[in-house]
Parts: C-alpha cells; structure tokens; sequence
C-alpha cells in the first residue's frame, strides 16, 4: 500500500497533560480500495514533559468546517493504551461514532480542522488538546468526492505513439513515514565515566511579592534597654568668701620632764614562736620554723614535710590565694607553668601548664551535641550533650529548657519545668541553673521532644520524663509520671529518637542491638510503622524492617520516620502530606515504604519540619546530597523553588560533603559543609541564615566564604534561626537572625554574613538548639567548662537570672 503523509506536525497541550502529534497518514490499498479512516500516532506526556507509559486513555476526534469554532462534521472516540514510551495510534474514522458518518465527508468542498479531546483516566470527562487546521487534503479521500469528466461518448480511433519524453527531474523526497515500533532493548552498556561537573545555572528572576498576610498577635516586650550614660558634671559653685584668720594665742611653758618609768616584762615564749599582737598586748604563740629543708607555719611548733618548701598547719583557718575574674587572669603576663588563683567567672581553682586550667572538671564537658536525632562525634574521653526543644503553650507563647550530659553519666537540665519534664517530683515551671535528672543508672545520650525527655543508659535501657497523655514514656499508660519512668520491654538499646510538637503529640523509636527497631506514644499517621494507627503504650517492633543500619524520626504532631539498612536502601514511614516519606506519593504510610531512586551507603540525614511542612536531606557516603518534601523556599536545592518534590533529587554542585545540617521548620535553611573544610548553603534566607550578604532565598548551593570550619550548628524555629560555625582555630562565627543576642557580637541586629562571637578563641565543639524566639548557643571550651548566649526568658542558658545574653557567659553551678 502507499501512505500519504500531512506534512504538518502538530502540538496539542493541555495543563494537565501534552499530546507530541508523529504522524497523521490516510491509506490506500493496492487493489484501489478508497480508505475509510485517517491514521494517527502521538506520544502523551504530562505538563513537564515527561511521558505517560503503559496507562488507559480516551480520545473524542472532532471533524470541523471552515473555522476551530466551525459546524462538527464528524465525530468519533477511541480508548486505547500507550506502550512503554508514552506512545499510542488510532485510525480516525475507525472509532466509535457519535456524529455524521466518516464516508461522507467531502474533503474538497471547504477546510477542515481537525479538535483532539483527551481524558487521561480513559473515562468521558474530556479535555481539549487543542485544534488545528489540515492543510493538506488526503488524497484519497478527495478523490472519492471528486468531480470527473463524462465518459460516457464513443471514443476516437487510438492516435499514433508519441515519442517518449525526456525524464522529468528528480521528485521531492516523500514526508518521513510513522515510526516503527521500538525494538527489544540491548544488553546494558557500561557506565560512563562521570563527565565534568556543570555550571551552576544563573538564579532566575525574583518573584512578585505575595500579598501582606494577616496582623500578627502583638510580639512580647523586649529586653530592657541598657541604662543610658550619666550626664555631664554640672560646674562647681563659686567659692564662699574666706573667714577672718584670729589671732595667736601666746606660747604656753615647757612642762617640767616626768620621772623615768619601770622596765615592763619580757614576752615569755618558746624557741621558734613568732611574736603577734591580740589587740590588747603582744603574745608569742605562733610558728615560723625557717629551715634549710623549707618553712613551716603552724601553731605547734612542727618542722616542715620533707618534700615541702612551705608546710603551713591549721585546724580552724585556710589559705586565701589571690582573686580574680578570667580576664584578669588573663593579663598575667608571663605566667609561670603551676602558677594558681582562683578564678571569681567561673568560682573554681585555674592553674596553668601551657593554658590556663580549671581544677573543677572531673565532671566537665568534653563533648558537644544537639539532643534529638543528632549524630555527634567522638571527642575526648567522655561526653556531653546540650538539647532544649520548644514548649508551646497558648497563643503560641513559646517555652524551653535545656540540658546537659556529664562525662560522669549525670544528665542536668535547666529552664522551663512544665509536664514534669525535669522528673523532680514538683513541676515549679523554672530553674535558673543546671538540675540532675535522677536515673539510677550512668546515662549515654538522650533526646527531647517538646515536653519529653528519653535516655539511653549505658546498660541499654531507656527512661523518660515529662508528658505521657498518648503513651509517650512507653510505660504501659497514660497517667502522668512526676519522675523518671523506665520504659518497659527494652533492652540492648543503641540508639533512641524522639518527635513532637505543640499538641503533646510526641512519640520515640529505639535501635536494638539486634537492628531491629521499636517505636511507641502517638500514632496518628502512622509513626509507629506497625500497619496500624493505634497509639502504643509499650514499645512494638516494625516486623517488616531488619538489619537496620540506623535511623531517623523527626516532624513534630506530623512525624514520620526512616531507617537505612545493610542492603543500602532506605525505608520510611508516617506523614507524607508533603511527600516527606520519598515513595511517589503523597499519601500517609504505617508501614514501611522504599524511597524510590535512592540507594546507598548513607551517612546522616536531617530535617527541616514544623507541623505538616517537612524538607528531608540525605547525605551519602560518597559526598552527594538528596532532598525531597516541600520545596517552598528553594530547600530541595536543585534550582527550581516551589515544586515541592515525593522523589529525591540530586542537591546541585555538591559531591564532596561530609556533613549536613539544618534548621527552621517550614522555613528550612541548610548547610553542607565539604572535605576541604569550606560550606555551601541554601533555602530560606529570610534574616540572612544562608550568610552570603542578602536576604534573598536560594534554591541552588551558594558559598558564603566561610574556610577552615570544623563543624556547623544551626537551631531556631520558624524564620527566627541561626547558624553558627565551629572553625579549626577553635573560634566561631555566626549569622542569621540576632533578636536576642544569638550572634554573639554584643548587639541584636541580623547578620547576613558570618560575624566572630566574642570571647570564644579556643572552642572544641558547639550546639545550637532553640524556640519560637530564635536559638541559643553553647560551646564547649578546651578546658572543659561551657559558654552559653542568646535567648533566656526561661533561665534556660543556666545563669541563675532570665537575661538575655548577648556576648557568652559561663554556665552557674554547673559541677555542684
């Protein structure tokens, strides 16, 4: 047979959904048969190009007159399928009919426009492709309603044979016939090498500016103002007039000389004693024993130790060295390795060899986290953790307390105490400095969640405190517990992790030694990953995941949860509103699911979540990044804002990262900080978190100038958090929002570039955490004791006062 091809391609799009036109042909059989149909092949695919393979769709093929608005001449549907690639053919005239008939269409009487329908779910609810007009009239279809001349006349005796003619010239090539059907796939070819990393695409233009939201409730009074400086010195009156001088009196006589008094007695004593005065007379009652093996100073007459220079004995006085506070410690110049005072900053004994030291740190910090699902390294011999969550209570009046964890095992808390938090037996809502929460047994790491603590002890087990109304402290009920409480059925625990929010909706998960995982408390979408929503009481296992590598749980009311595994997948489970889960869909899960098209090995993930908005970030093992959630402010990374993703996608420009964190809720911020010890950052930029000079959000990676960083910290909710960096030379250098003093610079105004902390030179480790407020920091120094600064409406920095610290200060009693 031959086809007749349109030479006209055609485009039909709709917002849902775009129809790539391959090829519109009518068909004429050898044996001269006029077709009765039209054949027509295109490729569907949705609104970002992509293909639609191997789904049911419905098409209504409209013939019209003279115009895309003209009479229907004809009409007619199909319900066909397309093939792996998206692609599907019909032939027009072949459907089923619902107006005229196709055999009588008369092609050459005017112009014809064809209108493509199409419903997706292969249904009747059609939408419109679009329109377009046949340029070119099949033939053999024209031919049918054709005109010919009268044959009907004898004809004449045949003339004779005319000369051949020259050959006319070469015919225009034919249009390029439909494609052929796509054969079988060949054997997979070897991976490429990786070609060279691409520029990073210009940032696109800024959007309009959203309409002004509704009036915020009235902010809480700010901190008072310092106190103005005194005024001038008002000028000195002027001077009385003087008095007159009197006169002499006259000069009295010399008295006669008195008579020579008795010699007093000698002091009696003992060789060595020292004369000392009581107040009334002299006594000799007191040792200074100089010797050639040292000085002895007592009140019985004993030599000195033989090893000591200076023995001094006393069983009712003590000796008073000198006194002084860290600065003035630190203008000694010179000093001498041993030398010793004491310290009035942080009321301890220093000495110094090489730095100065404190003799107070058999229970110091020497290491540093965030509570929560942070993954801290190793530092020292020992341990602590710094964690403090939100407490929100009406009208969002936000609350927070903080916490500590002593290389001794002791877990101290200071700040707000609602919901029995601290687990003190008393809910007397806040202390000003450092508690010891009363666990038995030597604590290896905790998390917090709102109004919970959980704690892991180094035997395996887990306690809580705080709030149990949906089985939170995995006790068996949900009567409220005013100290600690064990959670029940675990042992050999590795790892804990806790979420919650306003609503007391919180619920915790811990990895067994075995790698298998359990999870209890609240339930409502599925956080448990048991297949139900039923809240649990006790701990109950996820049956469905083994050979769990780690994990992590995070989004307050709205948690979900993931777990890596030895096999390098990841699965996870909970509220997937925003897609956070990464299976393809937005629907909750109380089980397990794959992420789809992300495998491993994986190295830490993190969240940027508040209520349903929840961004997840992953870092693998060879340096890549991959986001996926919402994408309101650009957190996805991969340069398009907006397009909130239930797949990962790759973060831009990014293979070297050995480190990732976040902060800010729905208005996520992240950083990732790469092998050569320098950052990039992106998403929200609102109080300039991104630190690259501006308060315009970033959808792709920027590079703030940041070098030599060891490690970054970020907390804060909402558009009020901050990042602060932990650099090599043990100094650190925030930025972002500063409303109370989070920076650290002496001030409260936002910094959009990393701006020094002050007072901090030899830091070895840093942790952010925060409230509706904004965040506040802590650091540990090299000896061992810990700065803290920011917000402080709770006694939360440990202070002893609720001041607003706008420079570090030390943390009161927190040894005792």
């Amino acid at each position: 047979m031959k086809n007749i091809k349109l030479k006209k391609q055609f485009i039909f799009a709709s917002p849902r959904l775009l129809l790539t036109l391959i090829g519109l042909l009518v068909s004429s059989f050898l044996w001269g048969q006029v077709p009765e149909g039209v054949n027509y092949q295109a490729i569907a695919r949705d609104a970002n190009g992509n293909i639609i393979p191997n789904q049911s769709i419905s098409l209504r093929m409209s013939i019209l007159e003279n115009s895309i608005n003209g009479n229907l001449v004809y009409e007619e549907s199909h319900f066909v399928s397309t093939d792996d690639l998206g692609q599907f053919s019909i032939q027009i005239g072949q459907g089923t009919a619902s107006q005229g008939v196709f055999a009588n269409v008369n092609w050459g009487a005017s112009s014809k426009f064809l209108q493509v329908e199409m419903d997706v779910n292969g249904g009747s609810n059609f939408s419109l492709m679009g329109s377009n007009e046949l340029v070119s009239v099949p033939y053999a279809l024209f031919a049918k309603t054709a005109n010919f001349a009268d044959s009907s006349a004898n004809p004449g005796p045949a003339g004779p044979q005319g000369q051949t003619g020259a050959v006319g010239p070469q015919g225009q090539t034919g249009a390029v016939g439909p494609q052929g059907q796509t054969g079988a796939a060949g054997p997979q070819g070897q991976t490429g090498a990786v070609g060279p990393q691409g520029q990073t695409g210009a940032v696109g233009p800024q959007g309009q500016t959203g309409a002004v939201g509704p009036q915020g409730q009235t902010g809480a009074v700010g901190p008072q103002g310092l106190t103005g400086a005194a005024g001038p010195q008002g000028q000195t009156g002027a001077a009385g007039p003087q008095g007159q001088t009197g006169a002499a009196g006259p000069q009295g006589q010399t008295g006669a000389v008195g008579p020579q008094g008795p010699v007093g007695p000698l002091v009696a004593g003992s060789t060595n004693q020292t004369l000392r005065h009581n107040g009334t007379s002299w006594v000799a009652d007191s040792t200074l024993l100089n010797t050639s093996q040292g000085v002895a100073i007592n009140l019985s007459n004993s030599l000195p130790g033989n090893s000591a220079l200076l023995d001094v004995s006393a069983d009712d006085k003590g000796i008073l060295i000198p006194r002084m506070n860290t600065s003035q410690r630190d203008n000694i110049s010179n000093p001498a390795n041993g030398l010793i005072v004491y310290n009035t900053d942080d009321d301890c004994i220093n000495y110094f060899t090489t730095t100065w030291k404190n003799i107070c740190g058999s229970d110091s910090a020497v290491q540093i986290g965030v509570g929560g699902n942070s993954n801290p390294g190793s530092v020292g011999s020992g341990r602590v953790f710094l964690a403090a969550k939100s407490l929100v209570e009406g009208h969002h009046y936000s609350r927070s307390f903080n916490c500590i964890l002593m290389e001794n095992g002791e877990l101290k808390c200071m700040g707000y105490d609602g919901d029995y938090v601290h687990g003190a037996g008393t809910s007397n809502f806040e202390k000003y400095t450092p508690q010891t929460i009363g666990v038995c047994d030597s604590v290896k790491s905790f998390v917090t969640a709102y109004a919970n603590i959980w704690m892991l002890t180094e035997k395996g087990d887990v306690f809580a405190t705080g709030y149990n109304g949906h089985g939170q402290l995995g006790n068996g009920s949900t009567g409220s517990i005013y100290t600690v409480a064990k959670v029940n059925n675990l042992t050999d625990v590795s790892k804990i992790a806790g979420s919650g929010g306003v609503d007391h909706a919180n619920c915790a998960c811990a990895l067994k030694s075995d790698s298998t995982l359990s999870c209890w408390g609240y339930n409502g979408y599925g956080q448990m990953g048991n297949g139900t929503n039923n809240n649990s009481l006790n701990p109950t296992s996820i049956t469905t995941l083994s050979e769990v590598l780690d994990m992590q749980l995070a989004g307050g009311n709205y948690a979900s949860g993931c777990a890596w595994l030895a096999d390098s997948t990841m699965w996870c489970w909970g509220y997937n509103g925003y897609g956070q889960l990464g299976n393809g869909n937005n629907s909750n899960q109380s089980s397990p699911v794959q992420v789809q098209g992300l495998t491993g090995p994986f190295v830490k993930v993190v969240s940027a979540a508040n209520r349903s908005y929840h961004t997840r970030c992953v870092l693998k093992e060879d340096g890549t990044v991959w986001c996926w959630g919402s994408d309101e402010f650009g957190q996805l990374g991969n340069g398009t804002p907006n397009q909130n993703r239930n797949t990962p996608v790759q973060v831009l420009g990014i293979n070297n990262a050995v480190d990732i964190v976040a902060a800010g809720g729905r208005y996520g911020s992240f950083y990732a900080v790469l092998s050569d010890s320098t950052v990039r950052s992106w998403g929200y930029n609102g109080r300039g978190q991104l630190g690259n000079g501006t308060t315009i959000h970033q959808p792709a990676p920027i590079n703030p100038g940041l070098s030599g960083v060891k490690k970054m910290a970020g907390g804060g909710s909402s558009t009020y958090h901050t990042f602060c960096a932990l650099k090599t030379d043990g100094t650190v250098m925030c930025n972002g929002y500063n409303g109370y003093g989070q920076i650290g610079n002496g001030n409260t105004t936002n910094a959009t570039t990393p701006t020094q902390v002050l007072g901090i030179w030899k830091a070895k480790d840093i942790a952010i955490t925060g409230n509706t407020y904004g965040a506040f920091s802590m650091v540990i120094l090299e000896d061992g004791r810990v700065k803290t600064w920011g917000y402080n409406g709770n006694g939360n920095l440990g202070t002893g006062n609720t001041n607003h610290y706008y420079v570090p200060t030390f943390i009161r009693n927190l040894n005792d």
